[in-house]
C-alpha cells in the first residue's frame, strides 16, 4: 500500500529531483496533452501523494470531463502558478 508523505518531505523529494531527475510528465485530457513537473504537482495533489507510484509513470490519462481550459488552470494552481477562477471554470476546479 502506497504511504502518504508529508508536504515537508515531498518538498525535499522536489529540490533533490529537481536537480537530478527529468521531471516532465505528461497529462492526457481527451486528444490533448499537458507537460507538467512532476514532483512540483505532486506537493499540492492528494493523489499523487497518497498513491507515490503515479510519480515514477511520464503519463497520466484524466478521465474527467473538463475543457483544456480549465484542466490548464487546474495544472498551473498544483505547480504554484498563479490561475484564473471564473464562473466558467468554477465548478471544474471544484
Amino acid at each position: 500500500m502506497a504511504q502518504k508523505l508529508e508536504y515537508g518531505k515531498i518538498l525535499v523529494m522536489y529540490k533533490i529531483a529537481k536537480t537530478e531527475l527529468k521531471n516532465d510528465f505528461i497529462f492526457k485530457v481527451g486528444d490533448s496533452k499537458f507537460q507538467a513537473d512532476i514532483i512540483l504537482f505532486a506537493c499540492f495533489s492528494n493523489l499523487f501523494q497518497t498513491d507515490i507510484s503515479l510519480i515514477e509513470k511520464t503519463e497520466y490519462i484524466v478521465n474527467s470531463d473538463v475543457s483544456k481550459e480549465s484542466f490548464q488552470d487546474f495544472l498551473d494552481g498544483c505547480q504554484g502558478k498563479a490561475f484564473h477562477i471564473t464562473v466558467i471554470n468554477v465548478y471544474d476546479l471544484n
